[in-house]
């Protein structure tokens, strides 16, 4: 009866030049509504990939900035203590935001490495947290012609990765499977 829907960030620096060295991005939501039917591996598709050319253009994210910065200008939040705002915005992170997605998936795109470091580098990969309302969290890494997914997860069975790993195979593309930590967190080579 839920929406099914991956948070992706966003890194705003491709868009909106910016100096500094804090996290600046936001974050879109594709997914799909079980409770109107089921979904061919097709129409998945289709339906993310219209959704992230919608979502991902200018336009619309100096829209969702603006807002955002518009709630931060108001008076009287400029006003409120700094305790006041953090307690805020824990309760609204704690009962909104996790609730929003059912996972989060980032990708770092390729990753390239001075030519002197290329004979001691043989891959990169890396791994989200997890929270307690999302269990699962995707991370995609690219080096050379290695595409690296890693799985983190909280829990003990791992029936995402195996429905994963098992649609890749089924496609023809090769795969190589690694554990990083027994029982958390699964890495794929393709």
């Amino acid at each position: 009866k839920y929406a099914i829907k991956i948070s992706v960030p966003v890194n705003m620096r491709n868009l909106f030049p910016s100096e500094t060295v804090r996290n600046f991005s936001l974050f879109v939501k594709p997914g799909i509504y079980p409770y109107l039917g089921d979904y061919t591996f097709r129409e998945i598709v289709n339906q993310v990939h219209h959704f992230m050319k919608l979502e991902l253009n200018e336009k619309h994210l100096s829209e969702v900035l603006g807002a955002n910065v518009y709630i931060e200008k108001k008076m009287l939040i400029r006003l409120m203590p700094l305790s006041v705002k953090n307690k805020m915005i824990t309760y609204v992170y704690n009962h909104y935001g996790e609730n929003l997605y059912s996972g989060s998936l980032s990708n770092l795109g390729m990753v390239t490495v001075p030519q002197e470091m290329k004979p001691y580098v043989r891959n990169f990969g890396f791994a989200l947290g997890v929270n307690k309302i999302n269990p699962t969290n995707g991370s995609v890494i690219t080096y050379g012609d290695t595409l690296s997914v890693t799985f983190s997860r909280t829990l003990a069975e791992a029936q995402l990765e195996k429905e994963f790993f098992t649609l890749l195979i089924d496609m023809g593309i090769p795969v190589k499977i690694s554990e990083i930590q027994p029982n958390q967190s699964k890495a794929i080579e393709l």
